[in-house]
């Protein structure tokens, strides 16, 4: 997977109303060129998503304190035992990484700018 792929899945990731705050950021020419990137590529599987996600939190080491909210669930008893707890633990750690992207972005829309050019090499193409 390309760094602009990579760059254009994080960017989808985040809620439109999000999106749109680091896209304001941005110069038109990388505006213009993540469309067309954005625009052609395949359907991403949610654990693409989240593995993408997760490699720019690790490597942009933010170091900003965020309270993150997510649904409770019911007890295990009630949601019928180990293996289905196991998948909700999966699914709560995945929308965490998301909200903590998001929590970033919303913040910070110029800092996460500033680490896509860095990290993945976002240009104008």
């Amino acid at each position: 997977m390309s760094p602009e792929q990579k760059t254009g899945i994080l960017l989808v990731s985040l809620p439109p109303e999000v999106a749109a705050g680091v896209f304001r950021e941005m110069r038109p020419g990388e505006i213009q060129f993540l469309c067309r990137v954005i625009a052609t590529m395949p359907c991403v599987p949610p654990d693409v998503r989240l593995r993408v996600v997760r490699e720019f939190l690790k490597i942009t080491k933010n170091k900003i304190k965020i309270k993150v909210h997510l649904d409770g669930g019911s007890s295990e008893e009630e949601n019928g035992g180990e293996e289905v707890r196991k998948r909700r633990s999966r699914k709560i750690r995945g929308e965490w990484t998301l909200k903590v992207l998001e929590q970033i972005a919303r913040r910070e829309p110029l800092r996460v700018v500033a680490d896509l050019r860095n990290i993945w090499g976002l240009k104008a193409g």
